[in-house]
């Protein structure tokens, strides 16, 4: 399999969008997270949701809706609990 990737930092400095693609067996995980530009945080938030979602891909590599809407999840919950740990970030 071949896949290319292209992402632009959409007139800000700095590109916070994150994508990463993970192969396990015959199943694939391609995935990318925005990084609601110019948002405190936004690249860090970015990536944590990537590196989040494919740990849990590695766990359960299983495609349906359950297993998405489980990785999804799980970073959501990691990023929430993130903010509220960082004040910082909630600005």
């Amino acid at each position: 399999m071949r896949y290319a990737s292209i992402s632009e930092a959409g007139g800000r400095e700095i590109n916070e969008d994150s994508i990463m693609v993970k192969k396990i067996d015959d199943v694939c995980c391609f995935l990318v997270a925005d990084g609601l530009g110019g948002m405190k945080g936004g690249q860090m938030a970015s990536n944590i949701a990537a590196d989040t979602i494919l740990e849990a891909f590695k766990i359960n590599p299983e495609v349906s809706y359950e297993a998405l809407y489980s990785c999804i999840l799980t970073a959501y919950n990691k990023l929430i609990k993130l903010k509220q740990e960082n004040i910082e970030f909630s600005k």
